[in-house]
């Protein structure tokens, strides 16, 4: 495995802990941190041109990025999306999730509020799990996509 990107808010202690718990897998993993002085755009660019193998988001980071088509910037990455929700998120930042996304994106959801609600308003999410803690969420992508 080449590289996983971690894309996560400023700061993110989420992000450090999925780090290290790859680490232990013996995953390289780069953290890039929105607000790290970077637009949007720019960290976008930045995971586009490193193409990763996986993309790691933390509450939905990045999802405001949208293309000419007000679509998720995202879609359009050629690898595969895991998405960690690890909080309650505003209904409006949900609202994102009800266009067009990937085959490739896969949700997990550390908060029975935020899964209950993307089950109900988002039935086009491809991969939707809860899990009871980001160990738990990792191990089950390690098994599924990284075979590991």
């Amino acid at each position: 495995m080449n590289s996983i990107i971690i894309h996560s808010p400023d700061g993110s202690a989420a992000a450090a802990q999925l780090v290290q718990i790859l680490a232990e897998h013996s995953v390289r993993a780069t953290l890039l941190e929105y607000g790290s002085g970077l637009t949007g755009y720019q960290l976008y660019s930045t995971i586009e041109e490193t193409d990763p193998d996986i993309l790691f988001t933390i509450d939905l980071c990045g999802f405001s990025i949208r293309t000419e088509t007000d679509d998720a910037a995202y879609i359009n990455l050629s690898c595969p999306n895991v998405h960690f929700l690890g909080k309650a998120l505003p209904t409006d930042t949900l609202a994102m999730l009800t266009g067009k996304l990937s085959i490739a994106m896969f949700f997990y959801c550390l908060d029975e509020e935020t899964y209950d609600y993307l089950q109900k308003n988002c039935p086009d999410i491809p991969y939707l799990k809860l899990v009871r803690d980001w160990a738990e969420g990792l191990a089950d992508v390690l098994r599924e996509l990284c075979a590991v």
